[in-house]
C-alpha cells in the first residue's frame, strides 16, 4: 500500500511538472503586430518580403533601460583629490577614476639625506650591540676620554641663563611700574 501511494505521489509530481513546463505556460517574449493586407498585387509582394514589426514589450523596456546610462559621466564629476570606484558589467573588476591631484612630492633637500645617515648609523649600532652584546658599541667605538655630553652641557647652561634674566627682566618691569605709579 505505502509503496504503490509513493509510486503515486511520484507519477502526481512529475505531472505537476510537465504541465509547468509547458510551452503555453511561458509567454512570447516578441509579439508582432498583425499588418492589414491590401489585395493588390504591387502590395502582395511588398508585404512578402516585408517582415512585421514587432510590439515593444516589457523585455524590450528593460533591455532599453539597461543600454541607456541616465547619469552624466564619471569622469567630469570627479573633484580633485579624489577617486571614483566603478564595478565594470561584464567583467566585474573595479574600475578606479582619479580626480585631478593635489598632492606633489616635494624634491629630496640637504636634510633628507642626514635623517637618512641618522637612521643608517642608528640601525648598525643595533645591529653590533645585538652580535657582540649590549653596550659593545660604545666600548669598541667611543673614546674614553672625550666627553660626548659637553656640548649637551653647554646647551642647557645656556638655556638656564636665559631664563634667569628673563625672570630679572620681568621682576625690574614690576618695580619700574611701581616706582611710576607711586608719583
Amino acid at each position: 500500500m505505502e509503496e504503490r501511494n509513493k509510486e503515486l505521489e511520484k507519477i502526481k509530481k512529475e505531472k505537476e511538472r510537465e504541465e509547468a513546463l509547458k510551452e503555453t505556460n511561458f509567454p512570447d517574449l516578441i509579439q508582432f503586430k498583425p499588418k492589414t493586407e491590401v489585395k493588390t498585387e504591387t502590395n502582395q509582394k511588398s508585404n512578402q518580403q516585408q517582415k512585421p514589426e514587432p510590439i515593444i514589450n516589457f523585455l524590450e523596456k528593460v533591455k532599453n533601460n539597461i543600454t541607456k546610462d541616465e547619469r552624466p559621466e564619471a569622469k567630469n564629476i570627479i573633484k580633485p583629490g579624489w577617486v571614483c570606484m566603478e564595478k565594470a558589467t561584464n567583467s566585474n573588476q573595479i574600475i578606479y577614476t582619479y580626480g585631478q591631484q593635489t598632492y606633489f612630492p616635494r624634491e629630496k633637500q640637504s636634510i633628507d639625506v642626514l635623517n637618512a645617515l641618522v637612521k643608517l648609523h642608528e640601525k648598525q649600532v643595533i645591529q653590533y650591540d645585538s652580535l657582540w652584546g649590549e653596550g659593545a658599541y660604545n666600548e669598541q667605538y667611543k673614546s674614553p676620554y672625550y666627553d660626548y655630553e659637553y656640548f649637551d652641557r653647554l646647551d642647557q647652561q645656556y638655556e638656564d641663563e636665559m631664563e634667569r634674566q628673563e625672570q630679572e627682566d620681568r621682576v625690574r618691569e614690576r618695580e619700574y611700574d611701581n616706582d611710576y605709579y607711586t608719583y
